[in-house]
């Protein structure tokens, strides 16, 4: 037998009995350390991927439910749309309305010049003769008939006639300014005239008459101011010259006795009964506003 025979059955022999080299065991530990370690990894992967599957699920859940509520609200939304729409077409129609409407605007009474006073005083003239008296029914009571002499009541109509002008006129009535009109500004007017006309010494067909005239006194005084009724007389008209009539006299008073009923206080006011005093009444106040003006001085004339 040769000697390599003999070497490769000793070697044999001796890794059969134990005793040839060492396995290589650090080796073996290290991919037993691997494995474990991709194991883990893959334990964690399979961890993050149902947690993303999960996460896809509510996602979806979440969507579906989304996109039930959108088909719900769809017909809303074109609903509100359409409203929309109608609102701004109302605002438009509006808008043109309010275009269409005159222009009325507040009468400053004090500061108007003779032409603009004479305007309003015909306009006012003519809206208390064919609206406000037999429309409304105010009675002499209510409108003495020399309401045209006392300036404070002549405001106070000036500023009922725009608000009437305001609620109604332009094609179409507003119903809350009419309303207004009607509730609100027509009685305060009648409680200021009441105030500014002195009821004992002006009643229907008297201006500034005590009342403890007696029927022929009263009657000889009328006919001494229709008389005298072209002539402007006292200190001026207006707040430069003008002095309202004094108060009322208490009924009790000896000067003018107690108040009698008057029936021509229930009859409705017309231009029969207070178209002389509106005469006059017009007259000294466009004279007053002519002498107002014609005091004041003129521009500035630039030297020559």
């Amino acid at each position: 037998m040769s000697s390599d025979s003999t070497n490769t059955a000793a070697g044999d022999a001796g890794t059969a009995n134990g005793s040839g080299p060492a396995p290589a065991g650090p080796r073996l530990q290290g991919l037993e350390r691997r494995v474990t370690e991709l194991t883990r990894d893959q334990y964690r992967t399979r961890q993050e991927l149902t947690g993303v599957i999960d996460a896809h699920d509510r996602t979806a859940r979440v969507v579906s439910e989304a996109a039930g509520t959108l088909a719900e609200a769809l017909p809303r939304i074109d609903n509100h749309g359409e409203t929309l729409d109608q609102l701004r077409g109302r605002v438009e129609a509006l808008s043109e309305e309010l275009a269409a409407r005159p222009n009325v605007a507040a009468v400053c009474w004090p500061t108007l010049t003779a032409d603009e006073a004479d305007e309003i005083w015909q306009a006012l003239a003519a809206w208390v003769s064919d609206v406000l008296g037999p429309f409304y029914r105010i009675t002499r009571g209510e409108l003495p008939d020399c309401w045209t002499r006392h300036p404070d009541a002549v405001v106070e109509l000036v500023w009922l006639h725009t608000c009437w002008r305001e609620a109604y006129e332009g094609g179409r009535g507003r119903p809350g300014a009419a309303a207004e009109w009607h509730t609100r500004w027509r009685p305060a007017t009648l409680t200021a005239i009441a105030q500014a006309i002195p009821t004992g010494r002006c009643r229907p067909g008297e201006h500034e008459v005590p009342i403890r005239e007696s029927d022929a006194a009263r009657s000889e005084a009328r006919d001494a101011r229709a008389m005298a009724g072209g002539q402007r007389t006292g200190g001026g008209y207006g707040p430069a010259g003008y002095q309202p009539p004094p108060a009322a006299p208490a009924p009790d008073t000896v000067e003018d006795g107690p108040r009698r009923y008057d029936p021509q206080a229930e009859q409705v006011t017309s231009p029969q009964h207070w178209g002389a005093h509106y005469e006059q009444g017009k007259a000294d106040d466009l004279a007053w506003r002519r002498d107002r003006d014609s005091a004041r001085p003129g521009p500035a004339q630039s030297p020559g």
